[in-house]
């Protein structure tokens, strides 16, 4: 099997290669990660190798290996999931992976711990991303697969309540496996 546990960084003002960070705890291919900004902790849920329900975590401002964070519940294992955060409560949420699979689970980014039940997403998905608007406290997971309603669907949470996810919208295409940002200030 590959070696997929590496981890690289760069700094985002300078043109230059990346460099070699650490390693992750394992083997942990498509991964949801989120951070939680101004306390400079990174976190990685679950992945495709190994079955793998852990959640690993750095510390952004150090160069070194990831440390075992805690781990899903129910042995929840995201394939390509979605993770995002809220910058002021510290808190971080990982949701869908797997074609079935609408499990939302958090986090408190700061203090290492097993995730706990956040709610679930309005349908199962893979293959998403999750964005939020940090100080306002909104998560939006957008698209993944199936084709189907799942393609489309943008669901929301408020990342500081623990409740199932609303419907938000639609794509107006089908998206599978896309990237997201977000206007962090709003």
């Amino acid at each position: 099997m590959a070696n997929w546990n590496y981890i690289d960084y760069w700094t985002i003002t300078s043109d230059a290669n990346a460099v070699d960070f650490g390693n992750m705890t394992e083997n942990s291919r498509y991964c949801a990660a989120t951070d939680n900004g101004t306390d400079d902790r990174g976190v990685c849920f679950g992945g495709a190798d190994s079955g793998r329900a852990a959640i690993d975590y750095i510390t952004i401002t150090s160069t070194a290996n990831a440390g075992d964070f805690g781990d899903l519940i129910n042995s929840y294992a995201p394939i390509m999931a979605g993770a995002c955060s809220n910058s002021t409560n510290d808190r971080g949420v990982c949701g869908g992976g797997n074609s079935s699979a609408n499990s939302i689970q958090y986090i408190t980014i700061t203090s290492t711990s097993n995730a706990t039940d956040f709610g679930d997403l309005t349908i199962g998905r893979e293959s998403t991303t999750a964005v939020s608007n940090g100080t306002g406290e909104r998560g939006v997971w957008c698209s993944g697969n199936p084709q189907g309603a799942a393609a489309f669907r943008m669901d929301y949470i408020t990342i500081n309540s623990t409740s199932n996810a609303t419907v938000f919208g639609s794509r107006q295409r089908a998206t599978i496996a896309c990237g997201g940002f977000s206007d962090s200030g709003i």
